[in-house]
């Protein structure tokens, strides 16, 4: 097994980039929601009430990973 690596990846849909890119619909969240259940990934608003919007956190088996815009 001399130079072999293991690498596992886990992939984040393309959808949860799409409000970055184009306009997007009123029903955006909830089609990210399902698209990236169906990959495996658990999707968590983060802020919101009180607290400002600090983007969105997606949690997989294999890693977490925070999306936002950098204003």
């Amino acid at each position: 097994m001399f130079g072999t690596v293991r690498l596992t990846l886990a992939l984040l849909p393309a959808e949860v980039f799409h409000e970055y890119f184009i306009d997007v619909a009123r029903d955006y969240r909830e089609r990210v929601k399902e698209t990236t259940k169906a990959a495996g990934w658990h999707h968590e608003i983060l802020g919101g009430g009180e607290l400002p919007y600090y983007g969105d956190q997606f949690k997989h088996k294999y890693m977490t990973t925070w999306v936002q815009d950098l204003d």
